[in-house]
């Protein structure tokens, strides 16, 4: 009877020590991925502040052109030109401003 009880109260201990190992375990496996997790959403905010550089970047070199774009198309059909080439002036000039307000609209 005694005997029987102290094996039991072991075998109990024993089943314990292993369940709190592993607990312990579980723990640092959690603490060790929320580490990670906060070291991605770092790295995540870090690559949407370069995307959002580089869109202004790209955004503003878009207008840029289109702006240029849209002065030339403008001067060249103010010179002396054939109808065929005022034709071509009046096709860049509509492109150069749908691209400006597609631009825009971006933005």
């Amino acid at each position: 009877g005694v005997m029987a009880e102290e094996e039991r109260e072991m075998h109990q201990t024993v089943i314990q020590t292993e369940v709190l190992a592993q607990t312990k375990e579980l723990y640092e496996q959690r603490f060790a991925l929320e580490a990670r997790v906060m070291l991605l959403l770092e790295e995540n905010n870090q690559l949407t502040r370069l995307i959002t550089d580089a869109r202004d970047v790209f955004d503003e070199l878009v207008v840029q052109n289109t702006t240029t774009f849209i002065t030339l198309a403008k001067n060249l059909q103010t010179e002396s030109r054939q109808p065929e080439d005022k034709k071509e002036d009046h096709m860049l000039l509509n492109l150069m401003e749908s691209v400006n307000f597609g631009v825009q609209l971006m933005q």
